[in-house]
């Protein structure tokens, strides 16, 4: 016998074989398919006969016969059901009334959320005789306790400092300290406000006197080498008093309580008020100073703060020492004066959770 011959022989019995099997399986299906639809019938007759025998029951118990309405309430809930049936073939929202069984624990009826009323008196909360005169303002947030107190703690510091065994210079600035007044402490503090407004690369271009680049109120108020002095003593707490004090910021909190609590009372928000952070530009060292690439400062001080949203005035605030509690503990003294009187609170995702959700609602209800 040839090779030909051979491979024909082999392709042929392949053929073959493949063909019973599709014969085989194609007859298995076809079983399989009378089977389920015997198994219908009989499941379908079984049905039939269990309908029947509650129909005779009901027929035969005379006390379950519904009282029939009359033609014009059948016309009506004819009405109904047809407005259901276009209501459920539109698409979007429905606005029909969610009718589910009580032991879903859901209502049937739409509830109505209840929004309290605002009770908040917003607005400027001291009187101001002259609208135009700044430093009452300033005075009503700048107490003058805390300019005495950073006069005293400021001359405490740099006699402290002088009494420190160190190698001193012939032209040594420190040699030129004299104790500071609460009248200078104002014109430093004025100084840094413009320092704020008028913005150069060094300090002491302030002090330059040529040409378009001169700023006559730097020199006339203070002069340069009395300005570095004082905000290199500058100080508004006792290091002695720190001890084994963990707290970051110690060497600020005895002003900082003062001016957080001027926030908080001297002006109330009106009804919208906005939770958020911010960022204070600092790059110096710090051990709880944040970076964030994605902010216009990059790095700096963090701080929370509550604002009203008409006007964006900080009604309060907290500091970011690195080391806070949870986020729902920071949250709750941020929104901790405005609980329970109507505001209408707007914050990002990172701010909400459950807890404080649940904590609202309580309240609310």
């Amino acid at each position: 016998m040839s090779l030909v011959a051979v491979y024909k022989k082999s392709f042929i019995n392949e053929v073959v074989c493949v063909c019973v099997c599709v014969i085989v399986y194609t007859s298995q299906c076809n079983m399989a398919s009378r089977k389920r639809k015997t198994i219908g019938f009989r499941m379908e007759e079984e049905l039939a006969d269990a309908v029947n025998d509650i129909v005779n029951d009901s027929d035969s118990d005379t006390d379950n016969i519904p009282e029939f309405s009359s033609s014009e309430d059948s016309e009506s809930e004819s009405a109904n059901e047809r407005d259901n049936e276009s209501n459920i073939s539109t698409p979007g929202p429905s606005r029909r009334q969610i009718d589910v069984t009580p032991t879903t624990g859901f209502s049937k009826n739409d509830r109505q959320p209840r929004i309290p009323s605002f009770i908040g008196n917003p607005g400027v909360q001291f009187a101001v005789k002259n609208d135009t005169d700044v430093m009452i303002y300033f005075y009503h947030y700048i107490h003058p306790e805390i300019i005495e107190l950073t006069v005293d703690h400021t001359n405490l510091y740099a006699r402290k400092i002088a009494k420190m065994p160190r190698p001193v210079t012939k032209h040594a600035r420190s040699e030129e300290w004299k104790p500071i007044t609460v009248f200078e402490i104002k014109k430093f503090l004025g100084l840094i406000f413009v320092t704020g407004i008028v913005r150069k690369p060094k300090l002491e271009l302030y002090w330059y006197m040529r040409g378009i680049f001169q700023i006559p109120v730097f020199p006339q108020t203070i002069s340069r080498n009395r300005f570095q002095l004082i905000q290199r003593y500058l100080h508004f707490n006792d290091n002695n008093t720190a001890g084994t004090n963990e707290d970051r910021l110690y060497k600020i909190h005895t002003i900082l309580d003062i001016v957080v609590n001027n926030f908080r009372t001297n002006f109330i928000p009106d009804r919208e008020i906005s939770l958020d952070e911010g960022t204070l530009g600092w790059q110096g060292h710090l051990r709880f100073h944040v970076y964030n690439p994605s902010k216009i400062t990059k790095y700096g001080i963090l701080v929370w703060m509550v604002c009203e949203i008409s006007t964006g005035c900080i009604c309060n605030l907290q500091i970011y020492d690195g080391k806070c509690g949870p986020l729902t503990e920071t949250v709750g003294f941020q929104l901790e004066p405005y609980e329970g009187k109507g505001y209408h609170l707007y914050q990002d995702n990172y701010y909400n959770s459950v807890h404080q959700t649940n904590k609202f609602i309580t309240e609310i209800n």
